[in-house]
């Protein structure tokens, strides 16, 4: 009855799959679904709870692919489910529906906090107010963390993927409002020494409010901190 109330559905048999084109998370297999998602151990197909995926038609070759929904279409695909319900997306490339597709994940809670913050690193969204421009609310957990951890500098932001430092000292440090060099510096200072989350949340409050100093390069800051500006902290 939920294939008749008037909502666009496609045969599954229909729907391309291409994750490397329009799937923003990480971890994925061949058809875009994450080992370990929201839908693993689930055995009985539930309309109520089905939602509509998102799909976007490719004006170059007429297909129309998933964007958003790749781990509900492969568990209907295994339950023999022939049909879902869908939502067109309306952009005029792929990138832009890829973008379109992340957007309702994070607004939705949909992906890892990291997943988030890779989408917003690659797109250049570094302050709340670009969040709110499009829609997502900053309530969204997931908005927040991604927010936070999109900030990080490349080497600490991979340390946080592989686990080497945890995803709350990483969200500290990256919504700590410190510069690159400061956030540096903090690392260092977590790395030094086992601290609890809550000594680290002290660190940073005193490197906000510490002042720095420059030196010229080649000289004792330089060697001292492999840079030219030390925060005093």
């Amino acid at each position: 009855p939920s294939r008749l109330m008037g909502q666009p559905t496609m045969l599954l048999e229909d729907i391309e799959i291409d994750p490397q084109r329009f799937q923003f998370k990480q971890g994925v297999d061949e058809q875009g679904q994450q080992k370990g998602n929201s839908l693993s151990g689930v055995d009985v197909w539930n309309e109520d709870m089905e939602g509509a995926i998102q799909v976007w038609t490719d004006p170059m070759d007429g297909k129309t692919y998933v964007v958003n929904g790749h781990n509900r279409l492969g568990k209907a695909k295994q339950l023999g489910v022939p049909s879902m319900r869908v939502e067109y997306i309306n952009a005029p490339t792929a990138e832009a529906a890829r973008g379109k597709g992340a957007i309702t994940n994070i607004a939705q809670g949909g992906g890892t906090s990291f997943d988030a913050a890779k989408f917003l690193r690659d797109s250049n969204i570094t302050e709340p107010a670009q969040l709110e421009g499009l829609g997502v609310p900053m309530r969204s957990g997931l908005a927040t963390e991604g927010l936070a951890l999109s900030k990080l500098p490349d080497n600490i932001f991979q340390d946080a993927v592989d686990g080497r430092v945890s995803k709350g000292k990483a969200m500290a440090l990256g919504g700590s409002g410190l510069d690159e060099t400061g956030m540096q510096q903090a690392y260092k200072a977590l790395q030094s020494r086992d601290m609890t989350d809550s000594t680290f949340n002290e660190v940073l409050q005193q490197a906000r409010s510490a002042p720095t100093v420059e030196g010229a390069q080649g000289g004792f800051l330089e060697k001292l901190m492999g840079a030219e500006t030390l925060n005093l902290m």
